[in-house]
């Protein structure tokens, strides 16, 4: 039984193209393929189609396991608790720790492009995003120095981990090259990317009690100073913010600093969300 080939005298790229957009097939190699059709060679010419169909189902199934590995099992993205178009930075706090790891403890938040309710759009063309920094105590490496060559007397290291919060799927290009390691891979964020640094012997930060301050309460004393309620802000979070008073002397402090990019208003409250004026 001669095969589709063989009665219609096309190639393997003839075929291609028809199924593609016959339009753009040679017009005697198209007439040459209709009339086949019509002689009864649609369930050859089905069992083709499905067969492609098929072998670009094993090819789009591998293409998403590898991303999965990539963005899940490498990089160790999650996606985001609730709304990505309503992100609130403090609200998500318990579940941004919780992808973080156990034993974590809190260095700073550091928030760009906050609207006035608080929230921000993660899918905003302006890339909207917030860094959680966090640390915590973890076994010496294996290539620990001795006392008096890098580590502490207690033996004690420590891990920086930071969890970054944008842009449900973004694709990042990652390429590492020397080290005895060359790779190069494309992974999918999924809404929180964490990542870890090695492990040291001193501390990385400033632990800070988690917050407390609703950002749209921080916007709220904004707008009251004349802020424009159609702005967006940089809010960060961290100990020992050093604030320099107008009357003289300064003080350092943990707490928040407010800010709107380009303007003056720029302000400072502590962990109890109090402003600290000067």
């Amino acid at each position: 039984m001669k095969d589709i080939y063989e009665s219609t005298g096309l190639s393997k790229e003839d075929l291609q193209q028809f199924l593609k957009d016959p339009k753009n097939l040679d017009p005697v190699k198209r007439q040459m393929m209709e009339e086949y059709l019509k002689k009864g060679g649609r369930k050859t010419t089905i069992g083709i189609i499905v067969g492609l169909v098929c072998l670009a189902g094993l090819v789009i199934g591998f293409i998403y396991i590898m991303d999965y590995y990539a963005s899940v099992v490498i990089e160790q993205t999650a996606p985001v608790p609730g709304d990505a178009a309503r992100f609130d930075t403090v609200a998500s706090f318990p579940a941004v720790k919780a992808h973080a790891g156990e034993g974590v403890k809190l260095i700073s938040i550091d928030a760009q492009y906050v609207k006035p309710d608080g929230t921000m759009d993660l899918y905003a063309d302006y890339k909207p995003r917030v860094e959680y920094q966090f640390y915590r105590e973890t076994e010496p490496p294996a290539s620990a120095p001795p006392v008096g060559a890098g580590s502490n007397p207690e033996n004690k290291w420590y891990q920086r981990i930071s969890v970054d919060v944008y842009r449900p799927g973004q694709m990042n290009h990652v390429t590492s090259m020397g080290g005895g390691s060359n790779y190069e891979y494309t992974y999918t964020n999924r809404g929180m990317d964490r990542d870890s640094d090695d492990p040291v012997s001193t501390i990385p930060g400033n632990e800070v009690p988690e917050p407390k301050c609703g950002f749209a309460d921080l916007w709220k004393y904004a707008i009251e100073k004349g802020a424009p309620a159609d702005a967006v802000a940089g809010i960060e979070y961290k100990q020992q913010f050093r604030r320099t008073f107008a009357a003289g002397g300064t003080r350092e402090y943990t707490g928040y600093n407010f800010r709107i990019s380009g303007t003056d208003y720029n302000y400072y409250f502590d962990e109890e969300c109090r402003p600290v004026e000067g």
